[in-house]
């Protein structure tokens, strides 16, 4: 097990590394992105809106944690759909699901790299922000955001597995731009969910980046204890027993209907 991730990691390498002028171009990206955070912040901040009391009145800080952490979410969202695209298009997808490998080993392995690069994306934002525009942790509890990062991949990544079963049978029918809108939206990315009207603030509590955001915010900028950070990480916890056995199982349908219907290499 330990040789095949090892394989799928050195294969997404090589080909990551193969591009070297994109990946300086996209840190550069998040460089000017960040600074795009922080002057924004600087002007919406000026509200002193009590809702940022619990961030010490600093919307930048809010801001930047919010945007740097929905990265995990969108890898989730596409790196399972656009695998299963870019297979089916260039005729490989029939002969990875026919291999001895199976299905939930290679859509976890095939998932190592994009991850571990968004991890790298989300400390660069955050290394950004304390070094050049005062984004500064006095005290984080850096195993609890490592808790909250662990239990928002699972859920994220089932999520993901669940949007590729859908494009694996209805091809192009992507609705993962949907599904990252309403996470921005109503998972208190950009703004506290108490800003939205009460009769849609309890769907923010059935999506899994709410509590992610709500507690790695809880974990870097004031320092909660890992007891704190219970009701987020059993939250978390919860969508990813119950949604990534549920994922694998729809992605698991969905190959063997594929296959019996003819349409596994069509898109």
């Amino acid at each position: 097990m330990g040789n095949l991730a090892w394989a799928f990691l050195k294969r997404d390498c090589l080909m990551a590394t193969s591009y070297r002028l994109a990946f300086v171009s996209q840190m550069l990206v998040l460089f000017g992105g960040v600074s795009v955070l922080y002057y924004a912040g600087q002007v919406l901040g000026m509200s002193d809106s009590p809702l940022l009391k619990n961030y010490g009145g600093n919307y930048f800080a809010f801001l930047l944690v919010g945007v740097a952490f929905v990265d995990f979410l969108n890898v989730s969202l596409a790196t399972f759909n656009v695998s299963i695209r870019d297979n089916q298009m260039m005729g490989t997808l029939e002969m990875i699901l026919l291999s001895p490998v199976k299905v939930p080993a290679l859509l976890i392995y095939s998932s190592l790299w994009s991850y571990g690069l968004a991890l790298v994306r989300f400390l660069f934002i955050l290394g950004v922000g304390s070094a050049f525009y005062g984004f500064h942790l006095e005290h984080p509890n850096l195993s609890g955001a490592l808790l909250i990062v662990i239990f928002s991949i699972l859920s994220f990544a089932a999520v993901g597995i669940l949007m590729a079963a859908f494009v694996m049978v209805f091809k192009k029918a992507d609705i993962s731009v949907v599904l990252s809108l309403a996470s921005v939206f109503l998972g208190g990315v950009v703004f506290p969910p108490e800003v939205l009207p009460a009769w849609i603030r309890p769907l923010s509590l059935l999506l899994p980046i709410t509590h992610s955001v709500h507690g790695m915010r809880e974990a870097l900028i004031h320092g909660a204890s890992i007891e704190q950070l219970g009701p987020q990480i059993l939250a978390l916890a919860l969508f990813g027993v119950i949604l990534f056995p549920l994922g694998l199982a729809v992605f698991s349908f969905a190959v063997n209907w594929t296959k019996a219907t003819g349409t596994l290499g069509q898109y």
